[in-house]
Parts: C-alpha cells; sequence; structure tokens
C-alpha cells in the first residue's frame, strides 16, 4: 500500500502554549512554518544535514562556552529539535512518531526493560509499534525516555550524551549516503531511516534531560507562535545561513541577529 506523503495536506497555523501537541503535529507545525523555505534554501537532504550538524555543533559550543546561561541552552536544543524535524520533512513518508513508537514504545528498544539494563554491546531487538504511543507529546516522549535511559545518562556524563548524539548523526549520514547503492529494498530503506532519525531525537532528548532542559518547553517558547527570526506562522525569512552561531555575539546583539536569520 502507497504511503500517504504526511505533510501535503498540512495547512500553516500556530498553536497556543498551553496545547497539547502529539509529535506528530509537532513535526507538521514546523512543516507549516519552514517547509516553503527550506524547498527553496535547502532542497537536498545533504545541505539539511549540514544545517543539523551545525545545529549540533552550536549546542555543543553552547554547553563548553555557556554552561550557566539557561537562555542559550534553551535555544540550542529548541534549534537542534527543529532541524531534525527538517530532516524528516526530506522524507514524507518516513513518520518519526512511529518509528520511536517502534523502538522504544514498549521499553528499551534492545531490552525491553524500562529502566534499561542494557550490559555492552546491545544486540537489534525493535519492539513493535505502539498506537498509543503514536499520540504522544514531545514532554511525553522526554519522560519516557527519562524513565529508560536518565540515570544512566547521568552517570555517563554531559560529554558522553553528546557524543552519542553526534554518533547517531553520523550513522544517519551513511545511511544517506548508501541510499544509492542500491543495498535496501524500499521498505527497509524507509524503517532504516525512521529507526535512525528516531535515535537521534532519543539522543537529542537525553542531552536535554542531563542538561535539565525542558525540551518541549524550549521549543514551545521559541517556535510556538512563528519562525525563530521573522515570527511569521510561515516562515518569510529571505536571508539564511548555514553556519554556526558565535554565542558571545548573539547574547550582545539578540534581538538583531535573530533579525538576520543568524540563529534560526
Amino acid at each position: 500500500m502507497q504511503k500517504r506523503n504526511l505533510f501535503v495536506t498540512y495547512k500553516a497555523r500556530t498553536f497556543l502554549l498551553e496545547e497539547i501537541m502529539t509529535l506528530r503535529n509537532l513535526v507538521l507545525h514546523f512543516f507549516s512554518m519552514y517547509g516553503r523555505r527550506n524547498d527553496l534554501f535547502l532542497p537536498d537532504v545533504r545541505t539539511r544535514l549540514d544545517l543539523l550538524n551545525f545545529g549540533i555543533a552550536d549546542w555543543q559550543d553552547a554547553i563548553r562556552k555557556h554552561r550557566e546561561n539557561r537562555q542559550v541552552l534553551n535555544v540550542a536544543a529548541a534549534r537542534v529539535v527543529s532541524r531534525i524535524f527538517c530532516v524528516n520533512h526530506a522524507y514524507p513518508t518516513v513518520v518519526l512518531d512511529i518509528s520511536l513508537a517502534k523502538k522504544f514504545g514498549r521499553g528499551c528498544g534492545y531490552c525491553k526493560h524500562i529502566p534499561c539494563i542494557c550490559q555492552g554491546d546491545r544486540r537489534e531487538s525493535l519492539t513493535t509499534s505502539s498506537t498509543q504511543r503514536e499520540y504522544w507529546s514531545l514532554g511525553d516522549w522526554s519522560s519516557h525516555l527519562g524513565a529508560l535511559y536518565g540515570e544512566a545518562n547521568r552517570r555517563a556524563g554531559v560529554e558522553n550524551v553528546l557524543n552519542r548524539l553526534q554518533s547517531e548523526f553520523s550513522e544517519f549520514a551513511r545511511l544517506v549516503a548508501e541510499t544509492q547503492t542500491g543495498r535496501f529494498e524500499i521498505d527497509e530503506l524507509e524503517m532504516e531511516l525512521g529507526l535512525e532519525l528516531a535515535d537521534m531525537l532519543a539522543w537529542t532528548i537525553g542531552l536535554a534531560g542531563v542538561l535539565d532542559i525542558d525540551l518541549e518547553g524550549a521549543v514551545r517558547h521559541y517556535y510556538g507562535k512563528g519562525c525563530l527570526a521573522c515570527q511569521s506562522p510561515s516562515c518569510r525569512c529571505s536571508k539564511h545561513f548555514v553556519r554556526q552561531v558565535d554565542w558571545s555575539r548573539w547574547l550582545l546583539t539578540r534581538g538583531e541577529e535573530a533579525a538576520s536569520g543568524y540563529v534560526r
């Protein structure tokens, strides 16, 4: 059965900050906000991966240089979520919440326990999709993954969790590079892309947890009413930069930098 393009019928809208929004609708919210801009300025997935890679590097820089500044940490975390969604938009039949539910819906994607009790190398053993969890919000997923991995992540520390996020990005990038090799059947490729994307979001949630960031709250605060730069429900920015942020400069010129498209 041919899958429906998840994004094709979604109309631009804003959501109220107090509204409960499923992860799927949050992905759609970002598509309505940035889909047109991304199609024009980021027409291929490799450019979108560059944008995400810079976003992760920005978060790393924020952690190392501005660890005590909650505003910098929050906006850096929210931008990584936005950019994961941007990559997801390049694959319209890959539904992120279904992939999360498949891998983490009933417990650890490997040992199946809550909390995770994996020891050493993990063997691939995925859970089946949970329909209920497909309707969870980003906050619900943060709570669930925190119960699964939060204690282990805190023991590992910020640097190790950040390294895992970077590693998951590299795995996804390698998978994208292999899409032209003929290695995968179409259904297998679609599943693998979803699972790797889910891993990236899961480790983003994990890093936010170690840093005591309310990830859903940060995303709502910075993107709930529209583009971080132009404030429009459907981004109308003409300037677009794929580069790292100088957080010290941003702290000095916050409003001007946002208006220039520097921190989207």
